[in-house]
Order: C-alpha cells, then sequence, then structure tokens
C-alpha cells in the first residue's frame, strides 16, 4: 500500500485561491530580495540602442556609436528589450527602470514557481524548487535582455514536457512558437533552448516528434527584423567566453562560490531521484550538459539550474504517478512528499499573513534603495565631466563604456561623442582587447591602448593598477576625485589640456 501523501494535482488554478496567493507571495518576496540599486553595465548601451529604434524606426546594421568600431556590421539583436528600457527611461528615468527591475524578478519568480509547480503536481514543491531556482540567480540577475531568457527557457521545457506527455496539440504548438519568437528577438542564446527541447521530448516522444518540435521552434528563430541574421552573430561570438575570459561573465566559477553551490546541490538531488528511477536517460544528458557549461563559463550557471530543478521536478511526478517501488527507491522523493503533507496541514491563513508582512517589509526596504549604485558606475565621474568644459577624445574600460554613452547621448540615440568601447563584445577586435586587457592591468605597454584614440580625458576604475601609472607618467593629471573614497573612477586630464591640470592639487588624496 503507497502511503506516500497525495499531491495537489492542480494547485495553482482559482479553485485554491489560498496557494494562489501564497504561490504570488512567494514570488513577490522574491523579487523584492533580488532587486538592488542598477548597476549593470551593459544596460545604459543598450537603452542608448532603444532610444535609436525608436527614432529611426528601425534597427541598425552598423555600428554607430564607438570611435574603434564605428561603421563596423553589426545586429542589434536584442532590439525588443531595448524598446522597452528606452521607453521606461524615456517617462520613467532612473526610478521607473529600478522598479521595471523589480517587475522582472517577481516575473522570473512566479515563472518559475508556476513551471514547477505544474510539473512536479505540488503546490508546496513547486514554490521550494521555485524560490531556490529563483535565489539561485541573485548573482546573475540584473536589468538586461539575457534575464528574460531564462524564463523563455523554463517556459520552453514545460511546453517540451507537455508535448512529451500529450502529443502535439495546437495550443503547445503555438506556445512553443510563440516561446522562440521573443526569444530570438530578445537574445541570440535561443540555441539553447532548441537544445532543450529536443533532448526532453526524445526521451520520451523518439526522434521524429524532437525533431519536429525543434523544428516548429527554429523556424520561429527567423521572424525577426534581421530575418534570422542573429545565427550569423551568434556564430560570431562563439569562441568570446575563451577570447574574453577575463570579462566576468565569462569566466570559470569557484567551485566554493554562491551560485556554484547551488548547482552542485540541485545536481546532487536531482541525481539521486534519477537514480529511483533510472530513465530519461536523455534529460539526465541534457542535465549534465548544462551543468559542464554553466561549470566552464559561468553566464550558463543559469541555465544549468533551471534544466536540472525542471528535470528534479518532472522526476517527482513520473515517481508518484508510476506508485512505490521498493527495489529502486531512495527514499528522497518519499521525503519530499513527506514534506509537502506536513506543510499541508499547517494553517494556510497563518502563511498568507507570514509572507505577506515579510513582502510588506521588503517592500518598504525596495522603495527606500538608491536607484543606481554610483560606486559600480562612473556616475560621480560624468556628474564631475558634465560641469566642466573639458575638450578632446575621451577613453574609457570596457566596464564603464555602456554608461559613459548613455550619459553622451540623446533621447534620438545620438552620441555627442563616440565611446572608445562598450559591453558589446562581438564589436572589440582581438588587438584592441589585448591592449586593453595590459592598460587595465597596468602592463609596461599601457600607452599602446590610448594611443588608440589619444584621447584628452581618461574615466578609469581607481582599483586599476594603471591609474598609479597614470599619476607617475607626467604626462596625466587626476582631476577628480579629490577625496578618498569619493569615486570607483578617476578622471584624468592630459597635461596638454588647458588650465584644468592647474586646477588639481596631490595633497587633496593625501
Amino acid at each position: 500500500m503507497n502511503s506516500d501523501p497525495k499531491p495537489i494535482s492542480h494547485p495553482l488554478p482559482n479553485q485554491d485561491p489560498v496557494s494562489f496567493c501564497l504561490a504570488l507571495l512567494a514570488a513577490a518576496i522574491v523579487g523584492l530580495y533580488l532587486t538592488i540599486p542598477l548597476r549593470d553595465p551593459d544596460l545604459w548601451w543598450h537603452i542608448v540602442i532603444g532610444r535609436w529604434i525608436v527614432a529611426q524606426r528601425d534597427v541598425p546594421i552598423v555600428d554607430h556609436w564607438t570611435m574603434l568600431s564605428s561603421g563596423t556590421p553589426w545586429r542589434a539583436y536584442s532590439w525588443l528589450p531595448e524598446i522597452l528600457f528606452a521607453s521606461v527611461d524615456r517617462w520613467g528615468g532612473l526610478r521607473g527602470l529600478f522598479y521595471l527591475q523589480t517587475m522582472l524578478g517577481i516575473g522570473l519568480a512566479s515563472s518559475f514557481i508556476f513551471v514547477l509547480t505544474r510539473l512536479s503536481r505540488s503546490a508546496v514543491l513547486g514554490v521550494l524548487f521555485g524560490v531556490a531556482l529563483s535565489l539561485s540567480c541573485f548573482s546573475h540577475f540584473s536589468l538586461r535582455p539575457q534575464t528574460f531568457t531564462w524564463i523563455y527557457f523554463a517556459a520552453a521545457l514545460f511546453v517540451a514536457d507537455g508535448i512529451s506527455r500529450k502529443g502535439f496539440t495546437q495550443v503547445y504548438c503555438a506556445a512553443l512558437y510563440l516561446i522562440f519568437l521573443l526569444w530570438a528577438n530578445t537574445h541570440f542564446s535561443s540555441v539553447l533552448g532548441l537544445g532543450g527541447v529536443f533532448f526532453w521530448i526524445l526521451d520520451r516522444r523518439g526522434l521524429r516528434d524532437a525533431l519536429l518540435s525543434t523544428l516548429i521552434a527554429f523556424v520561429a528563430t527567423f521572424v525577426t527584423p534581421y530575418l534570422g541574421g542573429e545565427w550569423l552573430t551568434l556564430f560570431e561570438t562563439a569562441s568570446h567566453p575563451f577570447r574574453l575570459g577575463e570579462i566576468t561573465e565569462f569566466r570559470s566559477p569557484g567551485i566554493l562560490e554562491f551560485q556554484t553551490v547551488f548547482t552542485l546541490l540541485f545536481s546532487l538531488v536531482t541525481l539521486l531521484l534519477w537514480l529511483e528511477e533510472r530513465r530519461r536517460y536523455f534529460r539526465l544528458l541534457l542535465a549534465v550538459g548544462f551543468v559542464g557549461a554553466g561549470l566552464t563559463v559561468v553566464k550558463f550557471l543559469p541555465y544549468a539550474n533551471i534544466c536540472v530543478l525542471t528535470l528534479c521536478a518532472s522526476l517527482l511526478r513520473d515517481l508518484r504517478e508510476a506508485g512505490p517501488s521498493s527495489d529502486r527507491r531512495l527514499g528522497l522523493s518519499r521525503a519530499f512528499y513527506t514534506l509537502q503533507g506536513r506543510v499541508q496541514h499547517l494553517p494556510p491563513l497563518a502563511g498568507v499573513a507570514l509572507l505577506g508582512g515579510t513582502a510588506a517589509v521588503l517592500l518598504f526596504q525596495v522603495a527606500h534603495l538608491e536607484t543606481i549604485n554610483r560606486r559600480a558606475l562612473p556616475v560621480a565621474a560624468m556628474d564631475y565631466l558634465a560641469s566642466q568644459n573639458f575638450p578632446g577624445v575621451l577613453a574609457n574600460d570596457f566596464s564603464s563604456g555602456g554608461y559613459v554613452l548613455y550619459r553622451q547621448s540623446n533621447f534620438a540615440g545620438e552620441p555627442s561623442a563616440k565611446v572608445m568601447i562598450d559591453g558589446r563584445t562581438n564589436l572589440i577586435a582581438p588587438d584592441v582587447w589585448e591592449k586593453h586587457k595590459h592598460a587595465l592591468l597596468g602592463f609596461a605597454d599601457w600607452r599602446d591602448y590610448f594611443n588608440l584614440i589619444h584621447p584628452g580625458i581618461v574615466v578609469w576604475p581607481v582599483a586599476s593598477p594603471i591609474v598609479n601609472s597614470l599619476q607617475d607618467s607626467g604626462e596625466w593629471c587626476q582631476v577628480f576625485p579629490t577625496k578618498p573614497g569619493e569615486s570607483d573612477y578617476a578622471v584624468f586630464a592630459h597635461r596638454d589640456t588647458p588650465g584644468h591640470c592647474a586646477q588639481f592639487r596631490p595633497e587633496t588624496l593625501g
């Protein structure tokens, strides 16, 4: 006799409003927790591109914004969220962008909870897994196009699971097409979703249905302003994680880092559940592939966590439907459903009150946060430059380029001065990147980077070793900041800049 508690078959429909409220409150709490002051260096060039697209009513085919790559062929593969970012910035400013980030966090958590609830057939486990999955994205979460693709990936696996269980229906085919249509116009990483759909359906429906589903999704990726030209961008940037390993999102994660621990824990739990069933080999292979990619390049960890926990939820459902099997079960699935049964017996209204109170406290804290991280971005440095009348070209590092471009552009996306480089890695030539890297690390040939444009002004992170080289070179004077700790970015003026170096007093930095 099976003594496992019976899971709720449909925990989020209208007939169970308490579970629905609890899930929404849990999503709100996670979304508010994920909210931090705006600090993503790429958000700002996305806004500028979005402004240009709205003003021109077209998408760019060449670069118009950088000195070293002007005129180079380039596709705005994230044009859809870029229009959203630009519109919110136009009408809501920084506060609007900040709240949009909060809404994205709540939407992300809600999507995860919904998908994992439906797959596990348990409101309790769906909320538990959804919250854990959302928290595992904390180190990666920000207002950027790639964050939307995490929602698309979870939705794609959910639809693929429906096809694998119930076959092709008009609803599933339309949903799959729509997901990849949005994905293709948001980011060129849709290839990850195609792989997920193929292997997920292959495990249960065979090669024919897997190929047909993937073909439907693939066709949708060509419905873009570039008619699928984003695939060329994908091939052009495939080597970036290996060539640009110094960039934070392309590095390999440490084994004991926050996000890596989540991945390893999720993987262990899922593996133990798989050993109870010992089926779904292709789905396990898919999860292993994503985990391997995530442990190689940190930006793939959210996709790995989504894949692993989606597999975990579906395994729990399949084990439940298969009934007890004492020769294979290791007891983990029974422990999960025992936990579910105990939580179901707790007073639901007390849970609503507790979660509601927590959400209210977090909402109060978020409302009083600064909208932008003034230390992670050169906000103070650009404020200083805006108050001055410095002649000459401005040089910047990779991380500050997007924000510098944002500050030097109008609402039509037209820059008053082009930036040296920004976060669009596919526009940075290998030799330029090597010169930039040497300058950032303070190598002896640091001047080679600046000699590319012969700047009159330099905006640079104060933590970079080159700051001391600039101060000691005799060619540059630091005009900002004048107090220690005032800004994480320094402004240097060339000694030939009339008048400004005479205002600088080195003793003020002591």
